[in-house]
């Protein structure tokens, strides 16, 4: 599959740090898939926005989450990871004039 241009991730530079993040964090003897037992995972190319659902079931955009994915290329399981928390993805500072910030 051919990464999209304009993709958070297709640089080797911002992938590299997901990878890097992952094998810190993710030990290579815990990786089965938990639904499958696989062990090949794909890293999606983008970022994706998880965006808070009001009570009212109104998408609060000014509450967002910006995570990556990595997906079990037996079942497609897909687990999903904070790109704030990570350091994947930084903050951008708002000023008095521009909503709030995200992550």
């Amino acid at each position: 599959m051919e990464t999209p241009k304009g993709s958070v991730l297709e640089t080797d530079e911002k992938r590299k740090a997901v990878l890097e993040w992952l094998n810190a964090h993710w030990p290579k003897e815990k990786r089965p898939c938990p639904i499958c037992g696989q062990t090949t995972w794909n890293l999606s190319s983008d970022l994706w926005v998880i965006a808070r659902l009001t009570d009212k079931r109104a998408v609060d955009l000014g509450t967002i989450y910006p995570s990556f994915t990595i997906t079990c290329t037996n079942c497609a399981y897909t687990m999903l990871f904070n790109a704030v928390l990570s350091g994947i993805w930084q903050v951008p500072q708002s000023s008095e004039n521009e909503g709030p910030t995200n992550g």
